[in-house]
């Protein structure tokens, strides 16, 4: 082979290298972009199924004027039971929370059920734009509606 020969063979190598290359990064970045939301739902649908294990081991049959679940302010409150075995006995009151500027859904916990207990606030779900809360009428049915730009989760509870 000439030396002419070679450097045409080194540019065409180099040629096809930088357009697989350019094509895997396209190809990355694209996987990423549609990959977004579907982690998003799948955070919301973990978000609605602790709200479901809350409702569930909530079953304290104490007073009767006092209820299990409520709606305030936006915020869902559920009385509980502790899904920890190294959490304070008795019952917890889980506050679920949209902060509307930082677009984030977050979890107080209080022990002792009341909002004067020991307060443990977690981060659930980040960039959401909407989050809705309802008590049917007769206090039977929880319906709880999560949203972000690209998705929405929307459940319906049945309540004790």
């Amino acid at each position: 082979m000439t030396m002419i020969e070679m450097l045409v063979a080194l540019a065409l190598l180099g040629a096809i290298t930088a357009a697989i290359v350019s094509w895997i990064q396209v190809t990355i970045h694209a996987g990423a972009r549609y990959a977004e939301p579907a982690r998003w739902s799948a955070a919301a649908d973990a978000v609605l199924q602790r709200i479901h294990d809350d409702i569930v081991t909530g079953d304290f049959g104490g007073d009767a004027r006092e209820p299990q679940v409520s709606v305030n302010d936006g915020a869902l409150s559920i009385l509980t039971r502790p899904m920890m075995a190294d959490s304070a006995p008795g019952p917890t009151l889980h506050r679920y929370t949209f902060d509307r500027v930082a677009g984030a859904l977050r979890m107080e916990s209080f022990t002792g059920g009341r909002p004067t207990g020991q307060r443990d606030v977690r981060p659930l779900l980040g960039r959401v734009t909407e989050w809705n809360c309802t008590i049917g009428e007769e206090h039977t049915t929880l319906t709880v509606a999560i949203a972000s730009d690209a998705r929405a989760r929307r459940r319906s509870f049945s309540l004790p």
